[in-house]
C-alpha cells in the first residue's frame, strides 16, 4: 500500500479530514495529523475541542482549557486502525504561575512501505512518521479563560522536515452556557527539498449547554485554511453507579457527513473512579469502517484551584 493511500486511510478512520489533502492559494496543506481528534472524549463528541475541555488534553487543542484542568493530570490515548498505522498521544499538566502549565505528544506511524526505483523494482522499505511536541499555559480570570501553547512538529517519508507553529484559545462561562474559541497550527511550513507546505492553519468556535438532567449539549464551527469550512455536534450524559461515575457520548461531524453512509457519527463513553478515568471513542467511517480511541487518565496532588461547581464542561468525572 503506498503513502497517499494510506495517510488518507488513517485521516478517514478518525473522521478529522476530508477525503483530500485540499489546498489553497497558499499550496496544499501538510502535516494533517496535527487535525487529528487528540483524545477520545472529543472523538466521541463529534470532533468538538475548542469548548468544555477542562483536560491536560486541552494543550493539543484550545489551551485555554487548561486553566480549568484538574490538579496535577496525566493522560494517555491509542487509536487502533487498519494496515498497521497507529496514533499515540500523551498530555501531562500541573499548577504553575497562577495558571496551569502543560505538555503534549502527538505520534502517527504509518507502518512499513515497500519503495520503487525508476525500473519498478524493489528498493527496500522505509517508515513515514509525523510527530509533534507542545508546551502551552492556561489561566482563568473570572468568567474567561485564555491560553496558549508553542509546538515543534517534525515529519518524515523518504525526507524529514520540520517546522514550529503556536496555537491560542480563549473561553468564557456563565451559568450553564460556555464558549470557546481557538486558532491553531499558527507557524511556519515543512520544507522537503524544493517545495514548501504550509501547516493546517484552522480556527474554531464552539458553544455548549449544560442541560438540568446534567447533560450537556456541544456545537462548534470549523474554518480551515485547506478547504470549506464544516459544522460538528455532540452530547454526553452522566451516570453514577456505586461510587463510579459515567459518562454516555454521541455526536457528528459535517466534514464526514458529504461521504454519505454513516459516516460522520461517534459514539463513546467514560468512566471515573477516583483519580482513574478511562475513555473510549468509535467513529464510524461508513465503508472504510470504523476507529476505535482508547484513552487512560490520571490525577494526582489534590483538586486544582478552581471548585468542579465552577468548571465549564465538567460532569461528574474528569475527561481522560
Amino acid at each position: 500500500m503506498n503513502l497517499l493511500p494510506r495517510c488518507l486511510l488513517a485521516a478517514a478512520l478518525l473522521g478529522a479530514c476530508p477525503p483530500a489533502f485540499a489546498g489553497d492559494g497558499a499550496g496544499t496543506s501538510s502535516a494533517m495529523f496535527l487535525t487529528l481528534p487528540h483524545d477520545p472524549v472529543g472523538a466521541a463528541l463529534g470532533g468538538v475541542t475548542s469548548v468544555g475541555r477542562a483536560s491536560p488534553f486541552s494543550v493539543l487543542g484550545n489551551p485555554a482549557g487548561l486553566a480549568d484542568a484538574p490538579g496535577r493530570s496525566a493522560e494517555f490515548s491509542h487509536s487502533f486502525w487498519l494496515d498497521g498505522v497507529s496514533y499515540n498521544t500523551l498530555a501531562a499538566a500541573g499548577p504553575y504561575g497562577g495558571g496551569v502549565a502543560a505538555f503534549g505528544l502527538r505520534y502517527l506511524r504509518y507502518g512499513e512501505i515497500d519503495a520503487l526505483d525508476n525500473s519498478g523494482a524493489s528498493a527496500g522499505s522505509y517508515s513515514p512518521r509525523d510527530a509533534s511536541f507542545s508546551a502551552g499555559w492556561g489561566v482563568r480570570n473570572g468568567r474567561w479563560t485564555a491560553g496558549g501553547a508553542v509546538k515543534y512538529v517534525s515529519s518524515r517519508i523518504d525526507a524529514s522536515a520540520d517546522a514550529f507553529a503556536a496555537d491560542g484559545g480563549l473561553g468564557y462561562s456563565a451559568g450553564d452556557y460556555s464558549g470557546g474559541i481557538s486558532l491553531e497550527n499558527l507557524g511556519g511550513k515543512l520544507k522537503f527539498g524544493r517545495e514548501e507546505y504550509p501547516l493546517p492553519l484552522q480556527f474554531k468556535a464552539g458553544a455548549s449547554r449544560r442541560l438540568a438532567s446534567g447533560a450537556r449539549l456541544l456545537l462548534e464551527g470549523v474554518l480551515p485554511r485547506s478547504g470549506p469550512g464544516w459544522l460538528c455536534a455532540g452530547g454526553e450524559y452522566p451516570l453514577s453507579l456505586r461510587g463510579m461515575a459515567f459518562a454516555l457520548r454521541g455526536g457528528y461531524s459535517g466534514r464526514y457527513g458529504r461521504t454519505g453512509g454513516l459516516n460522520g457519527l461517534t459514539l463513546g463513553m467514560g468512566i471515573s473512579s477516583g483519580d482513574l478515568t478511562f475513555d473510549y471513542a468509535l467513529t464510524e467511517a461508513g465503508e472504510l469502517g470504523a476507529a476505535h480511541q482508547f484513552g487512560l487518565g490520571l490525577r494526582w496532588g489534590g483538586p486544582s484551584s478552581v471548585s468542579d461547581a465552577e468548571k465549564p464542561g465538567m460532569m461528574l468525572f474528569i475527561p481522560g
